[in-house]
């Protein structure tokens, strides 16, 4: 019997070595030795270790190639097959739904597990990377894509990193792609992730009947104790430019009407960036500065009541609502 997947250790080889983070030459082929010889190397130390590639940038690039090279090398079939996937690039693109794409990419993987190991909006540094749209947009992404990938990690935990260099100017919010600020202040997208937790792990089939909002998509997932309904309006969502007023009407029928709370995550609620605006841009904010920054971001439930006939009905203006309903 293999042991639990738990005890299991995972090693992605390299980062992104179809681009300038490789520079063996010729570039694929000498990735496809350090990934040979390295494998051979976790072997000769624990059968419990797993490792995986290509670990490239662009969404399955090289995979058709990569699993051909395992066969015919000896080396073997991958532990798993990894790659990032970003939806958006540079201004002007859009935050672009991730099912097609990463449809395309499972269909690669075959039957090998498949771990995205960077996922995001955009691979650019674009404002919205710090608003209240990109909270909606992940819960969207998870919602499309549950079962396509065995593993999803969205880059990055915090702004604080230094793959190409630090700000100098070390901003409070510069489009980057933490969860936190460089300050740890939540963004919305860390509350975003936070509300998912919130949410219980099994997955409840909903019935759409499209009116004239075409851009709300509606999650369900329950536990043993409640209901958590996302909503999320984003898309079409321009990187450039002011966003159109792009506001639906969403009622929700669950099969009753108990009392229920309701969390959102748009302009007027989670926004620590619109906050930090409305002090005045300040570069270095003051410790008090930054404890209001820390309150702009938290999470507020409140009532919801339902319609006469049992629908919860909301206003969505462009963001995520979760609806939480206990049994």
């Amino acid at each position: 019997m293999s042991p639990p997947l738990a005890i299991y250790r995972y090693f992605e080889v390299w980062n992104e070595p179809n681009i300038h983070f490789w520079t063996g030459f010729p570039q694929r082929d000498t990735y496809f030795q350090l990934y040979h010889e390295t494998v051979d190397a976790f072997r000769r130390v624990s059968k419990r270790f797993r490792v995986g590639g290509p670990a490239t940038s662009g969404g399955g690039t090289w995979f058709p190639e990569f699993l051909q090279y395992c066969n015919a090398s000896g080396v073997g079939t991958p532990d798993f097959v990894s790659t990032h996937w970003y939806a958006g690039g540079n201004k002007g693109t859009i935050y672009n739904d991730g099912k097609e794409a990463i449809q395309k990419i499972r269909d690669m993987a075959g039957s090998i597990p498949l771990a995205l190991t960077e996922f995001g909006g955009s691979w650019a540094h674009v404002d919205q990377l710090d608003d209240p749209s990109y909270a909606a947009f992940i819960v969207s992404t998870v919602a499309q894509t549950q079962n396509l990938t065995d593993i999803m990690s969205l880059w990055a935990f915090s702004d604080v990193f230094e793959e190409n260099g630090f700000p100098a100017s070390n901003v409070t919010y510069s489009a980057g792609f933490g969860l936190m600020n460089v300050y740890g202040v939540p963004k919305p997208s860390y509350r975003a992730m936070q509300l998912l937790h919130w949410a219980g792990h099994k997955r409840v089939p909903v019935a759409r009947n499209d009116g004239a909002c075409t851009t709300a998509n509606v999650l369900a997932l329950r536990n043993a104790s409640h209901l958590a309904v996302f909503v999320t309006n984003h898309a079409p969502l321009p990187l450039e430019g002011k966003d159109p007023v792009n506001t639906c009407d969403v009622h929700l029928n669950i099969g009753g009407g108990g009392p229920a709370v309701v969390v959102r995550i748009d302009d007027e609620h989670v926004n620590p960036k619109k906050a930090w605006q409305a002090m005045g841009y300040p570069k270095y904010p003051t410790r008090k500065q930054l404890a209001e920054l820390e309150v702009a971001s938290e999470l507020h439930l409140e009532p919801l009541e339902a319609d006469a006939d049992g629908t919860f009905s909301i206003q969505m203006p462009r963001g995520l609502a979760a609806i939480f309903v206990p049994f």
